[in-house]
């Protein structure tokens, strides 16, 4: 899986939409989080006809006007955010010597199957990788 990949299924986890927003010849994309209001009732003349709801995999594919998606693999306050939504478990890995010489760590949610475990050097790197097989799996079992 693609960091890609994996930042949108991060994205559709924690609540974020796209819309497609349509301007003369061209488009682009813009985002909302969760609880923020639609994007066009910001504008001093709305035109809601102008978006269309759009999957977070075609948005990355068209591009973003303004912010993009959330980055938690770059971003320790998003990723601390992940950690806190989804409750999951953060234990450092090392095989008994000193952690700064030989870190890693192995994340995972405390009520699913190993399967969503997450072990890498980077902690954020982790997170996402573990939210996104748990986003990819609930993804697979709502088409079945």
């Amino acid at each position: 899986m693609t960091d890609a990949e994996m930042l949108a299924l991060c994205a559709k986890a924690m609540g974020w939409r796209c819309f497609r927003e349509k301007r003369g010849e061209y488009s682009l994309c813009v985002t909302m989080a969760p609880g923020e209001r639609e994007p066009w009732l910001g504008a001093r003349n709305p035109q809601p006809d102008r978006y269309t709801t759009v999957s977070l995999r075609e948005a990355v594919s068209i591009g973003f006007y303004g912010r993009g998606l959330p980055n938690p693999l770059r971003d320790d306050e998003q990723a601390m955010a992940l950690v806190k939504h989804f409750g999951l478990v953060c234990d450092p890995q090392h095989d008994g010597q000193d952690f700064a010489s030989d870190p890693g760590w192995e994340v995972s949610h405390p009520s699913l199957p190993e399967g969503y475990l997450a072990i890498n050097p980077s902690l954020n790197r982790a997170i996402v990788e573990c939210v996104a097989s748990m986003a990819a799996a609930s993804t697979r079992n709502d088409r079945t």
